[in-house]
């Protein structure tokens, strides 16, 4: 059964696989490397609560191994149990103390619980820590910095420092060898959220100039329209958009949005 559990693993499906591994605990309920597997599998499936109970009972088998504290911390923070969080993301440090992805999670929980500076400044922290003086990075160490950065910028956002959040994810692009507007697409969201929608739609039609295809983009540009008070023609490019894409949500998502913010609730209504 653990086997058939390794082989949905392999393909990708992770509820087989979960069920898989549950059918093995209940026969060998003491073998950690099943618990272990069962709870990742709940956990990428989405199961929360029943991924929190196989990792509570791998961290009564094995008190000193650090993956069941380091997973049930953010399984807590997601379930706004800030304390019991903290807690065994404490615990993890204290077995795995440079571990980035511990000090990362407890950025996070700064952040849930509303201590945005103090998230920020641990990030910034974190980043400094992790930086290569020669620039060179294995791809999950990228990988880690896109993540870090996103985040600092986006506090950046929160706490109304916009250059600095731009700056951020200009920065970003060197990280990031296979560009798709996606960081491009934030930078212009951050230009809208301060309030600067002329610089945001320049911003926006540069990177749709690099990269036409971003749909993200596309949906910015309309909505960058109709807030300059251009509703109609912003709306001529999301019909069109939805003739050609019929089951794209972000394009009706996007149009009831402007629909509104421009109190024409009967035809927001009829969007929805």
């Amino acid at each position: 059964i653990a086997l058939l559990g390794g082989a949905y693993v392999r393909v990708g499906d992770w509820e087989n696989a979960a069920a898989a591994f549950s059918d093995a605990v209940v026969l060998d309920p003491d073998n950690a490397n099943l618990l272990r597997e069962t709870a990742r599998a709940l956990l990428v499936s989405g199961r929360l609560d029943e991924a929190a109970q196989r990792y509570a009972e791998l961290n009564q088998l094995e008190p000193t191994d650090p993956v069941a504290h380091l997973r049930i911390g953010p399984i807590e923070r997601l379930r706004l149990s800030f304390d019991v969080a903290r807690n065994h993301l404490e615990a993890a440090r204290e077995l795995l103390p440079d571990s980035p992805e511990i000090l990362f999670d407890l950025t996070c929980l700064e952040r849930d619980e509303g201590n945005f500076e103090e998230s920020l400044s641990q990030l910034e922290q974190l980043l400094a820590d992790t930086e290569q003086p020669n620039g060179r990075y294995t791809e999950g160490e990228r990988g880690n910095r896109r993540t870090f950065m996103t985040n600092v910028a986006l506090l950046q956002t929160r706490l109304e420092a916009y250059d600095d959040a731009v700056e951020t994810f200009e920065q970003m692009k060197n990280l990031t060898s296979n560009r798709d507007g996606s960081i491009d697409s934030y930078i212009v969201e951050t230009y809208q959220t301060a309030g600067r929608v002329d610089r945001a739609l320049e911003v926006c039609n540069e990177a749709l100039d690099a990269f036409p295809g971003n749909g993200q983009l596309r949906l910015q540009r309309a909505d960058l329209i109709a807030e300059q008070g251009r509703v109609d023609a912003a709306l001529e490019l999301l019909e069109a958009m939805a003739a050609a894409e019929e089951n794209n949500f972000g394009v009706y998502s996007t149009m009831f949005a402007i629909y509104e913010r421009t109190r024409n609730y009967a035809e927001a209504e009829d969007v929805l």
